[in-house]
Parts: C-alpha cells; structure tokens; sequence
C-alpha cells in the first residue's frame, strides 16, 4: 500500500504523532496510579465520617422535634381560648342587644354617643362589618 493511498489523516507523521501521544500517556500512569491509591487511602475512613455525622444529626433533631410537639400543643391551647372568647363575645353581643331593646331610648342614646376607634392592624386587612338590623 503506497502512502498516496492512505486517507489524509493517517500518514506516517499521523502515526508517529499518535504512538508519541500513548508514551506520553502512559508516562504520567504511574503518578495518576498513586494519586489514585492515596485518595482511596484518604476516602477509606468517609463512611465512618458520614455515620459520625449522621448520629449527630439526629442527636440535634431530636430535642426540636420535641420542642416542635411543646409548641404545637401551645398553639392549639391558644387556638381552643380564642375560640372560647369568640363565643364569649358572641354572648356578650347578644345580651347587650336584648339589654338595648328592652330599654325605651337606650337606642337613640347609643346612637348619639361617639364611636370608639379601634387601632390600626399594619398585619390584618380591615374587615368589613355588616351593619346591624338591631339599630
């Protein structure tokens, strides 16, 4: 086979190029080897690591799941007392309204009287409140 009937890429000089480039290779092989060996060595001890780590994790986690549990049995107490005190208000409301009609003017003196403000809420929206079919 002549050279001129070779394809362009795979002349000699191609060749040469390419055992040149293996030796080259193959000469860094062994520091890739020790390179190699020495992070195995230094990996060796990462699943001990990772189980140290582990324990801790879940030695930190446990004291705020209780925590999680205290402040959770908190908030259903504060839950169950604002519904108590709705209910309270609700009754308040109703006695105040029947005390009102049975009192002749009691309305028309309530009426006259100035309105209280309630303070401002940065947090809540104002809700809008139906007007009473009491007044």
């Amino acid at each position: 086979m002549a050279d001129g009937d070779l394809p362009s890429g795979l002349g000699p000089q191609a060749l040469v190029r390419w055992w040149a480039g293996l030796l080259r290779e193959l000469s860094y092989a062994p520091v890739t080897v020790a390179r190699a060996r020495h992070l195995l060595d230094r990996s060796s001890g990462l699943p001990s690591q990772l189980e140290r780590v582990a324990d801790s994790v879940e030695r930190t986690t446990a004291p705020l799941a209780t925590s999680l549990d205290d402040v959770a049995a908190g908030l259903a107490e504060i839950r169950d007392r604002l519904e108590h005190l709705d209910l309270v208000i609700s009754h308040l409301r109703d006695t105040l309204t029947a005390v009102i009609g049975a009192v002749p003017g009691a309305r028309r003196a309530l009426d006259r009287l100035p309105r209280a403000t309630a303070p401002a809420r940065a947090t809540a929206p104002a809700r809008a409140t139906a007007p009473s079919a009491d007044r």
